[in-house]
């Protein structure tokens, strides 16, 4: 006999709701190997684009790879390369320092940043990479000529090379720890939009309409989503929903969330 729906009417055991989370973990990871491959394909293809000087094309191709498989520190330095290319200074700043937060040890991109910066004029900024750069390299020779240059036109400018610099500019420190790509959801049902409004139906199990649906079953900014792709309302997580259970979009469910904040009350003091 099969399983029962999670949108029945009948309440599931706890043996039902166990095998629902199971079939959904399996359906996810059958789906990230899928979704490897083809962020891989599109990795390989923008490569290809870089390597025939075709830089704008390599950049469509990585920012697809970024869409498609969430945040990766080796596209996102690959993206900075090509942007570098095509002299999107700023562009490239922001894709090597977001490959850096998920690899603060990523020699590439804290190189193409100190690039960047020193095109921008922002030399201090600059100089920061370079000394990081020189720091768990030295045997890098491009980097010890920048570095040096870097220095004599600050000394000019009456600029004490030797200073610290703060945080702001040094960030992140090779030495902080990485931080983790984490999808709120790896199925069909994440890249359902409809038309913005989330959907009540399908945030109590209860939606029979798929991606037929006018409404959305993607996550958003003000849930969390849950084991079985629910979005749970944050505010009922925090502090209350003025909405209440019946009047919100959103599921007022603890059941199906994994360990988080909201398993804590004084995590959830800290966040209202």
């Amino acid at each position: 006999m099969p399983p029962r729906s999670s949108s029945s009417s009948v309440p599931l055991t706890q043996v039902e709701k166990d095998d629902a989370v199971r079939r959904r973990r399996k359906r996810r990871a059958e789906l990230a190997v899928i979704r490897h491959a083809d962020v891989e394909m599109l990795k390989n293809e923008g490569n290809d684009y870089f390597k025939k000087g075709q830089y704008v094309d390599a950049v469509v191709k990585y920012e697809e790879a970024i869409i498609l498989g969430g945040e990766n520190s080796h596209i996102l330095s690959n993206l900075a390369a090509a942007q570098l290319k095509l002299e999107r200074y700023a562009e490239v700043i922001g894709s090597a320092t977001t490959a850096l937060l998920y690899d603060p040890k990523n020699i590439k991109a804290r190189y193409r940043r100190a690039m960047a910066r020193k095109q921008r004029k922002q030399y201090t900024a600059a100089l920061a990479d370079f000394r990081f750069l020189h720091k768990l390299n030295p045997s890098l020779v491009d980097v010890k000529q920048e570095l040096e240059a870097l220095k004599q036109r600050l000394r000019d400018a009456g600029v004490d090379s030797e200073e610290e610099f703060g945080s702001d500019v040094e960030y992140p420190n090779p030495d902080d720890p990485p931080h983790e790509y984490f999808s709120d959801s790896d199925t069909s049902d994440c890249l359902h939009l409809g038309n913005g409004t989330p959907c009540r139906f399908y945030n109590r199990g209860k939606c029979k309409k798929g991606d037929k649906c006018r409404f959305s079953h993607a996550p958003d900014d003000m849930s969390i989503r849950d084991e079985l792709g629910r979005n749970v309302c944050i505010f009922f997580l925090v502090s209350g929903c003025l909405n209440g259970e019946d009047e919100c979009v959103y599921s007022h469910s603890l059941e199906f969330l994994p360990p988080g904040w909201w398993r804590s009350e004084e995590q959830r003091e800290i966040c209202e």
